[in-house]
Parts: structure tokens; C-alpha cells; sequence
């Protein structure tokens, strides 16, 4: 009898077993219904390095992954609801992070730090849109070889990043289709004619780094329009900007100290200009063919000073005019068909007086140069009709080509040394062809006009 009973009561708990055991099922092999526990998981967007994903759900209870909260659609594999990570690239830059899509192909040289690489040139890039590494080889992109990318006339733009220190010399010229370029802001070094006849770019932006425009740097970029440069900045090359017959402004940050020689020559559309309370030196032809004058700041009475220089008089100037103290040279061209000026006075800081500085100035009728003045330059006088006398002091050792060339009424010159110094000055050919009859009035004698 007690056998019996174990019997039935080990029966019933094997009955009750395969009932929790089969709580999916029941007892005649029909599926019953499962009640999820779910849990959302929201959708991440993706960013440019990290991986974003899908909303999904997911249930807890028989760890499943649903795309639908009723659990309704199972997602078999959960790597479909992964968003990769990815740049969104504009030109070679993303538009999200501003990471750069880096060229490939390019040729490299280990510099002789063994630290570092230089871009040596294009390789086997094909890229029309060219972007500087940062690295190579695990190592930094420090600067761009001379003539790396010399007449590759397929460049668009070009960015440099900030790994870059220098340029080379005459590294993009002659990229006819270069359109635009950006460089980093660690480059401290730009080399002459390193955009030389740069045809189509339009736009630069020299950075805080940078300490000096060289040597015919943007010479006949002449679609250039517009030029931004920086405090940084100190000087301005010989024809750094030659040519540029689209520039129509310019801004000079006021660390330059210097614009050289022809830096702006040939800017024919040049009306707009800014100049820094730096600048002390102008040099010859620096402006040359330009029309900047039009719209030039800080003019005063008609004549405008940067740092210690008269760099040009308006046509208009009439009358009398007394150049300031301090000024020590009166540039090329300064006071040039000032028809209207009768009477100027030089300080005596004055040293050196350029080319053309008073040519064509039609009504003036005498004038004392200082004996500071050293040097008096070519065609510097030329068609002064009006001109009778003019005094020499004897510290002048030069007088330039055609100095007095048509002063048809010159009549006197007063020199204040002997005539022995008079005739020891270096005289420029036809220095004084089709003038009056003048004598030369010397501290011991005259000389009369041959």
C-alpha cells in the first residue's frame, strides 16, 4: 500500500515538472503564446568616429531582438541595426568635424631629422582636389619641397594641414586651375614664387604664422581679388604680388615694417587699400600701374605718409605745401603731375629723392633741396615747365638720368659748393637736355650751361 501511494506521488511531480518545463507549449503539443518583456533601445545617430545604430527592442525574457515593439518582425542578426562611423567629405574636408580626406599617391622623402616627411611631389596622385596628410608612415608632414607640385595643371585646390611648417620654393607654380588654397596654421614659411603665375586662384588668406611674403611669391596670379594678411607678416617681397591684375584689395596687417620692391607693380585694378601703422619702407615701383590711390586711408592735405615715407600726392594738390618733419624719403612718383603745386618745401630729414617725385609739375617755380639730401633720381623733375631756379646743397653725390629734361625756363641752379664738387657729381645721361639757358652757381664761381 505504501509502495503504491510513492508511486502516485512521484507521477504527480513529474506531471507538474513537464508542465513548467513546457511553459511554451502545452500538453498536446500546441505552441501557446510567449509574453515578452521588452526593452527599447533607442536609435543612436552615428557620428564621424563613432558608430551609431537602429531602434530596436529587446526581450528579456528570450533574448530576442525585435524591430517593432509587439515583437512581431525578429532581427536574426544585430549587426544589421549598426549605423557605421564615417566623415561626410566637401571638397576633401568633412563638413561635420573639418577631418581631412588625405591624397594618396604622393611621394615622400624622410627628412634629415629622421623625425619627420616632406611631400617630395605628386607620385602617382591623381586627385584634383589635393589634401596634405598629416602623417606618413607614422610619421608628421612637416613641409612641401620646392617644385613638388610645379606645373600640375590639373590641381583645383589644395589644403595644407596644420603638421606643415614651410613651402617651397616655387611649389604650385604654374598650376593654371589652382583655384583655391588653404594653409595650415602652423606654416611659418612660404617661398618665393611658390604660387608663381597661379592663374585662376582667386582668394588668399596668408595665416598668423606666416613671417614674410618672399620673392615673387603670387607674381601673374591674375585672377586674385582679394588678399588678407596677417599682423604676423613683417615684410612684403620684390614683386611678391606682380601682375595681379584682378586684386582689387588689399589688407596690410600692421606688423610689415617693409613692401619692397614692385611688390604691387601691374595691379592694374588695385583701388582699395589698407596699410598698417607699421610699415617704414616703401620700395621703388611698389605701386607702380596701380590705381590704388582712388581709395587710399590717411591721407593729409592731399598726400598721404606711411611710416616715415610721402608715397603719393593727389593730382589735385594746389598751392603751397610743406612735407612733414621726419619724412626721409620722397618715393618714386610722389608728387607726379601735381600741375596745380606752385611752391613745396623739403625738411631736412629728407635723404633721398626718387624717380619721377615731381615730374610733370607744371606751375612749380623754384625750389630749395635740404643738405641732408643725398641722392636725387632719375626724371625727377622732367617737364617741369614752370621751374626757373632750383638750389643743389653740396651733399648731393648723384643727379639721375633726364633729371632736368624740358624745364625750358630753368635759368639758375645754386649749388652750394665749389665747382670742382659740382663737376665731380655723378650725372645721369641727358640730365639736363632741353633746358633754358641756366648757369650753375658755385661757391667760387659760375659755370654757364654748354
Amino acid at each position: 500500500m505504501k509502495r503504491n501511494l510513492l508511486f502516485v506521488v512521484l507521477a504527480i511531480l513529474m506531471i507538474v515538472s513537464c508542465v513548467i518545463g513546457l511553459s511554451g507549449c502545452d500538453l498536446f503539443g500546441e505552441e501557446t503564446v510567449h509574453q515578452h518583456q521588452m526593452q527599447r533601445v533607442d536609435a543612436v545617430t552615428a557620428t564621424c568616429t563613432e558608430d551609431g545604430n537602429t531602434e530596436y527592442w529587446a526581450c528579456s525574457t528570450c533574448g530576442k531582438y525585435f524591430s517593432d515593439a509587439e515583437g512581431k518582425s525578429v532581427i536574426i542578426d544585430l549587426n544589421s541595426t549598426v549605423i557605421p562611423a564615417g566623415h561626410i567629405y566637401e571638397n576633401g574636408v568633412c563638413s561635420v568635424c573639418g577631418a581631412l580626406k588625405t591624397s594618396f599617391g604622393l611621394s615622400f622623402a624622410l627628412n634629415d631629422d629622421e623625425a619627420s616627411y616632406s611631400v617630395l611631389d605628386i607620385g602617382s596622385c591623381s586627385d584634383t582636389n589635393i589634401v596634405i596628410p598629416f602623417e606618413y608612415n607614422d610619421l608628421p608632414v612637416t613641409s612641401i619641397f620646392g617644385r613638388a607640385f610645379e606645373d600640375c595643371h590639373s590641381i583645383k585646390s589644395v589644403i595644407i594641414g596644420n603638421s606643415v611648417t614651410s613651402i617651397g620654393d616655387a611649389a604650385f607654380q604654374g598650376c593654371s586651375l589652382l583655384k583655391s588654397i588653404t594653409i595650415g596654421n602652423n606654416v611659418t614659411y612660404i617661398g618665393s614664387s611658390a604660387f608663381y603665375n597661379c592663374k585662376s586662384l582667386t582668394s588668399i588668406t596668408i595665416p598668423d604664422s606666416v613671417m614674410s611674403i618672399e620673392f615673387e611669391t603670387f607674381y601673374g596670379c591674375s585672377s586674385l581679388t582679394n588678399v588678407t594678411i596677417s599682423n604676423s607678416v613683417t615684410s612684403i617681397g620684390d614683386g611678391a604680388f606682380l601682375g595681379c591684375c584682378s586684386l582689387t584689395n588689399i589688407t596690410i596687417g600692421n606688423g610689415v615694417t617693409s613692401i619692397e620692391d614692385r611688390a604691387f607693380s601691374g595691379c592694374c585694378s588695385l583701388i582699395s587699400i589698407t596699410i598698417g601703422n607699421g610699415v617704414t619702407s616703401i620700395g621703388r615701383y611698389a605701386f607702380y600701374d596701380t590705381a590704388y590711390y582712388n581709395d587710399l586711408k590717411n591721407w593729409t592735405n592731399g598726400v598721404l605718409y606711411i611710416g616715415n615715407y610721402v608715397i603719393y600726392a593727389k593730382p589735385s594738390l594746389t598751392g603751397e605745401y610743406t612735407i612733414k618733419e621726419g619724412t626721409l624719403t620722397i618715393a618714386d612718383f610722389a608728387f607726379v603731375d601735381c600741375n596745380n603745386l606752385t611752391n613745396i618745401t623739403i625738411p631736412e630729414s629728407v635723404t633721398s629723392i626718387g624717380d619721377w617725385a615731381f615730374s610733370g609739375c607744371s606751375s612749380l617755380g623754384s625750389l630749395t633741396i635740404p643738405d641732408s639730401v643725398i641722392s636725387i633720381g632719375n626724371f625727377t623733375f622732367y617737364g617741369c615747365t614752370a621751374l626757373t631756379s632750383i638750389t643743389i646743397p653740396d651733399s648731393v653725390i648723384s643727379i639721375g638720368d633726364s633729371e632736368f629734361e624740358s624745364c625750358s625756363v630753368l635759368t639758375s641752379i645754386y649749388y652750394n659748393g665749389t665747382m670742382e664738387q659740382w663737376n665731380a657729381i655723378d650725372k645721369g645721361e641727358r640730365w639736363n637736355f632741353y633746358t633754358g639757358n641756366y648757369t650753375i652757381v658755385c661757391s667760387d664761381g659760375n659755370i654757364s650751361k654748354n
